[in-house]
């Protein structure tokens, strides 16, 4: 099985406008969001809006799909809820 890649996409950035300060932030967020950080690889920045594409390890990826799942469905863990939250928070400051 190969690893699989995500997309988070931030509307108020480009690669090119995305401080590389706030780009941290975004990341470590969206680390914390999918869990399993050992085996969640950041990939990329796409063009156009920026979209951070990162890859999960296949032994993992059933695990933070799961974990994705709960987000949507309000039953996930505390700190995967934070972390949404955080994410939520940073989008909203910067008017994404």
């Amino acid at each position: 099985m190969e690893p699989t890649e995500f997309t988070f996409r931030i509307d108020a950035f480009t690669p090119d406008t995305l401080p590389m300060a706030r780009l941290a932030e975004y990341l470590a967020a969206l680390a914390k969001l999918l869990g399993h950080q050992e085996h969640t690889h950041f990939v990329r920045v796409e063009p156009g809006s920026a979209r951070l594409v990162h890859k999960v390890d296949a032994v993992d990826v059933p695990k933070v799909e799961s974990r994705l799942q709960g987000i949507r469905m309000g039953d996930a863990p505390k700190d995967a809820i934070a972390a949404r939250q955080a994410l939520e928070d940073l989008l909203a400051n910067d008017n994404a």
